[in-house]
């Protein structure tokens, strides 16, 4: 466990190759994940009583974008940090992802310093949605 505690995380892909990939190396750092493949799914999900702590979302899903999970998070009761899924590289995408209020972006290969480096981040609250980091 990267915080001491366990965490619960959301992937939200429609696509299996990046979600397990990207649940393998969570579930390795000691996070619980769980499995959205659409936007609709991912509301489902964040309106449950045992709501996950942070959300991976893939940039493009069947029902929307990363934009619009960034919106879900902001709209439950205690805001969720999400946290973008690329698949190349692209600094745009990243720049347009953390200017509205994602946490971070990440592309494969899912390398567990990384990633624990990422979560540790949002979970602290150094990048939280609506908290803009300089």
């Amino acid at each position: 466990m990267i915080t001491g505690r366990q965490v619960k995380a959301l992937i939200v892909s429609n696509r299996n190759d990046v979600f397990n990939r990207l649940q393998q190396t969570l579930n390795g750092i000691g996070i619980a994940t769980d499995f959205a493949p659409s936007c609709g799914d991912a509301k489902t999900m964040l309106e449950r009583a045992n709501a996950p702590e942070i959300i991976f979302s893939d940039s493009i899903l069947p029902d929307g974008t990363w934009a619009g999970v960034v919106g879900m998070a902001f709209a439950t009761a205690a805001p969720v940090p999400v946290i973008v899924i690329s698949l190349a590289r692209d600094y745009q995408t990243f720049l347009d992802a953390t200017e509205a209020g994602a946490a971070d972006c990440i592309a494969p290969p899912f390398l567990a310093p990384d990633v624990a480096w990422v979560v540790r981040n949002a979970l602290d609250g150094k990048a939280t949605p609506g908290k803009k980091v300089a």
